[in-house]
């Protein structure tokens, strides 16, 4: 009987045992999976795409390419942030803690698009305070403000510089993309040249090691094939700001430039419509070397 007893015994240990052993080893993995940074869940990691640059990007008519974009994109791999903000240049982008509050976010692996250009040219010292000083060399200049307060302006390649360094701070991959083409015709051919902006980003580009994406020659070609007549209705406003087509087609140009370069040409990170994108030619994307 006191065998029997002690046998009876020894199965309920090993049932409770076996009861108990899964849920054990069930909590066991869970706690590995919380604390172990490495442990997979079966779901690529996204990559941000972060945009920061002006109203051609991004402004209320929705035809920035910042805004298009997105539906070019697979949002299961790829996370847009656009940070661009209409009438910004690279200064005031600086100046006004934009560029702060997009780099207090920034992870290793993120991308980061710059585009500015646009609103560099104007006046350092008056309304709209919105112009940098030309060039790429450490050049400042103390201005006084409307409301009587003083701000060092720095040149167009100090604070593009400033932002590319931050950037690869954090592990980030900063790329440079060329200013979007004017409505501005000579005789068959639309403006290619504004300022020296296009030239001066090649250069950053060159001496940073950091692709440089050439948006302005790609679309001046597009556009000149579509011919004058055709481009017009693509900027209904004025002669910078793109309908919601013109936007679309602009976002195009910059996928066809993303492909070239690596990661980029992997078509997980593109949406069907992104997909049929053909990359761009080599010679409107700088490689970083």
């Amino acid at each position: 009987m006191s065998m029997f007893r002690n046998r009876s015994l020894i199965v309920c240990f090993f049932a409770l045992y076996l009861l108990f052993l899964p849920a054990s080893n069930s909590a066991r993995c869970q706690t590995q999976s919380a604390s172990d940074p490495t442990a997979t869940s079966g779901h690529h990691a996204q990559r941000t795409l972060w945009i920061v640059g002006d109203s051609t990007a991004n402004n209320e008519w929705n035809g920035g390419w910042g805004q298009s974009i997105a539906a070019l994109l697979n949002p299961d791999q790829v996370q847009v942030e656009n940070r661009a903000k209409a009438g910004s240049s690279s200064r005031t982008f600086y100046h006004e803690q934009r560029w702060q509050s997009v780099f207090s976010s920034l992870q290793a692996g993120d991308w980061v698009l710059i585009a500015f250009g646009h609103n560099d040219g104007g006046p350092v010292g008056s309304p709209k305070y919105r112009g940098s000083l030309p060039g790429l060399s450490d050049e400042e200049q103390t201005v006084e403000l409307a409301d009587h307060s003083s701000e060092t302006v720095h040149t167009y390649g100090w604070y593009v510089r400033r932002m590319i360094t931050d950037a690869r701070s954090k592990g980030a991959h900063p790329v440079l993309v060329g200013v979007t083409v004017r409505d501005i015709w000579t005789a068959n051919h639309i403006e290619r040249v504004m300022g020296q902006f296009n030239e001066w980003d090649r250069q950053l580009a060159k001496e940073e090691h950091i692709p440089f994406l050439d948006l302005t020659d790609l679309m001046a070609d597009r556009f000149e094939q579509l011919g004058q007549k055709e481009v017009m209705p693509l900027f209904p406003k004025d002669h910078t700001h793109n309908s919601p087509e013109g936007g679309r087609m602009n976002a195009e140009g910059v996928v066809a430039c993303l492909k070239r370069l690596h990661p980029w040409h992997n078509k997980h990170f593109y949406s069907q419509a992104g997909q049929q994108i053909h990359p761009a030619s080599h010679a409107m994307v700088a490689q970083a070397h």
